[in-house]
Formats: C-alpha cells, structure tokens, sequence
C-alpha cells in the first residue's frame, strides 16, 4: 500500500530550464542597469544642483549683508577659502554641514571664484565655476551677474556647461 517513488531525475530542473532562466535574468540586466545607471547619473546631478543652489543663496545672502562679494584674493574684504567655504560658514550665511557635503561632492577642492568690480562698485559680479566628482569633465558654473545673454537674460543662477553650452541647471536633460 505504500507508495513507490521513481528515480528517474523528474524531480528537478533540466539543463534546458535553467538556460531559459538564465537567459530571461540576462535579458532583464541587460535592460535594468543601463536604466538604473542613467538614473544614478541623473540623482546625482540634481543632487550637486541643488547644493550648488545653496552655495548660490549663501553668496548672495553675504552680499545683502556685506554690500560685497567675498573674493579669491582678499582685495576688498574677506577672503573666500574654497577648501572650507569660509567666510560663508563662518559668517554663518551657509552651514559647516551644508559646506562639507558640498565639498565632498566637487572635485579637490577647486572651486575658482571670480569677483569684478562693475559700474555699481567693488565686488557686484560673481563667477564660481567648480567640476563635480560624478562627472570631472562637466563645468558647473554659478553666476550673480548685470550680464545679459540672448537665451538667458541676465546670468544670474547655477549653470552647467555641456557641449559648449550653458545650460541652466532646472533646464538640464539626458
């Protein structure tokens, strides 16, 4: 009465099963990485964008305050340290948090700053332009400027330089 097994291999997979299953996790990794890495690309754009955004703010809060831009020289005031962000942090316009992670999202530290003089006075223009860590051969540039450019109007936000256009950094697509 009881019953009989058969041992004739039935109880697994065949080789030609497990192919097929391997075929189909091959195909849907070939079609998810490829989206999951331009996704990754993208977050991490729109993440130094936006602490670009910040920076940006806590300039423009230290020209309210102060009439005039911190420069990379000293020449009409304090000294901008790209390394630290000073005197931005300590003048309280950004946080340290806010300045660390920003800077760990650049490269080495390079951040170039350009302050002009313009007809207004000392220190009204401001260029910052900086290469991010997720991308080295892309410019990221901040203007605060009375420049007028065709397609933008003044300059005056955070910009990318692609493919030797400036492009404003909440009109960026890939």
């Amino acid at each position: 009465m009881g019953r009989e097994r058969k041992r004739d291999g039935g109880t697994g997979f065949s080789t030609i099963e497990l192919l097929i299953v391997v075929a189909i996790v091959g195909l849907l990794a070939a079609t998810t990485i490829p989206v999951f890495s331009r996704s990754l690309a993208k977050s991490h754009r729109n993440a130094f964008a936006a602490e670009a955004g910040v920076l940006y703010g806590a300039f423009k809060q230290y020209y309210i305050d102060y009439g005039r831009f911190p420069s990379d020289d000293g020449a009409f005031g304090d000294t901008f340290d790209p390394a630290t962000l000073a005197p931005l942090t300590t003048d309280g316009h950004m946080s340290a948090g806010a300045a660390m992670s920003f800077l760990g999202k650049q490269l080495d530290d390079e951040i170039f700053i350009y302050v002009t003089p313009d007809i207004r006075g000392p220190d009204t223009d401001l260029l910052i332009g900086m290469h991010p860590k997720y991308d080295t051969s892309e410019w990221v540039y901040i203007f605060h400027t009375d420049v007028w450019v065709e397609e933008f109007g003044h300059l005056d936000g955070v910009y990318f330089y692609r493919n030797e256009q400036l492009i404003p950094a909440d009109q960026v697509v890939d």
